[in-house]
């Protein structure tokens, strides 16, 4: 799934069932990534590169 906004776009990767990646890709501040298990983030990622 992805939603697009003014400044940028969230993708949302559903890794298995109860995990989950979003990758937030910003027009201005590149790209975060963060790991959901069970809907509660439970890690940030560190992303090279822009978006």
């Amino acid at each position: 799934m992805t939603v697009m906004a003014d400044d940028g776009a969230l993708y949302v990767l559903p890794l298995c069932e109860r995990i989950v990646l979003d990758v937030l890709a910003y027009e201005d501040e590149g790209l975060l990534a963060f790991i959901r298990i069970d809907g509660e983030v439970v890690a940030e990622l560190p992303v090279l590169g822009q978006a």
